[in-house]
């Protein structure tokens, strides 16, 4: 990996955990100098490029090339925590809790919003029933379904024994053969197997409105766990088809074609009015995305 002068972080618009970067560089005092910000287009499926598989296996974003790091980091968590580790010799508050249990709620909180149970593809890619998987047909996110199906196939086919392309195409595949040619019994178990996610996510829902501790998610400061919540919520909403950052409601009325008395809770309603009013959201969420 040739060697580099300044960070260089590998991210896309589109990516709810790229976002999470983004927030620290802004909450930590960074200047727009100070680390190189590479775009990855996912809707041309850039991130499965052999080239960038190098720097990231996972082919995800984000990912960062960093001075002090014998080899990059491939994963959101490490990502902010260089970023805040950076800068403890600055005149910045740190991000990482020094009380224990605060610290340790903290990273409760990041683990649940990183937790399959509140994977936002759910909302995304997947459908409870017919009218749902209409809808996402005519969708960008089948588009963004087909064009990874096909760049995983031409990469499979190119690269027969990399690790990484065979077992991501029958994942990509197993969603994208459902939108173009799933049978009705197919079809059937996809619209079962996505309430049983939705009652899920609703339960993460209400595992972290129960665990937030305001003003924000650990207490009176800002930690790394509202950077990480902040893009999950946002993409979360986003994904229901909303831009504005204020609209909590639209979110909530999907989630109740699952769970008719699911709500919102209001530590949850307010912890997102207390960081909205932060400058980092307002630069990088203008609308929710």
């Amino acid at each position: 990996m040739a060697a580099t002068q300044k960070p260089i972080l590998y991210s896309s618009v589109v990516s709810q955990w790229a976002n999470v970067p983004h927030l620290g560089l802004v909450e930590l005092g960074y200047g727009k100098d100070e680390v190189e910000i590479r775009e990855i287009d996912l809707f041309k499926a850039e991130n499965f490029d052999p080239e960038y598989l190098k720097i990231n296996p996972n082919g995800t974003v984000p990912a960062m090339i960093a001075p002090s790091q014998s080899t990059p980091l491939a994963d959101t968590r490490p990502i902010l925590q260089y970023l805040d580790q950076a800068r403890s010799s600055k005149d910045v508050p740190t991000l990482t809790p020094s009380d224990a249990q605060v610290k340790a709620l903290a990273d409760s909180l990041i683990e649940l919003v990183h937790s399959g149970d509140l994977n936002t593809d759910l909302i995304l890619l997947q459908a409870r029933n017919k009218e749902e998987l209409e809808n996402k047909k005519k969708s960008p996110f089948a588009t963004f379904l087909s064009s990874r199906q096909q760049a995983l196939e031409a990469y499979r086919t190119a690269y027969p024994d990399h690790p990484f392309y065979g077992p991501k195409a029958e994942a990509n595949g197993s969603i994208h053969h459902v939108y173009a040619t799933g049978t009705n019994p197919e079809q059937e178990a996809f619209f079962e197997s996505t309430q049983a996610a939705y009652r899920r996510f609703i339960a993460g829902m209400e595992t972290l409105e129960s665990s937030l501790r305001l003003p924000y998610a650990a207490g009176d400061n800002v930690t790394l766990a509202d950077l990480h919540i902040v893009p999950w919520l946002s993409h979360a909403q986003w994904g229901v088809g909303t831009t504005d950052t204020t609209d909590l409601d639209t979110l909530e009325a999907h989630l109740q074609k699952t769970a008719p008395d699911f709500r919102i809770g209001p530590n949850t309603r307010e912890w997102w009015r207390n960081f909205g009013k932060r400058d980092s959201f307002k630069q990088v969420f203008p609308t929710v995305h």
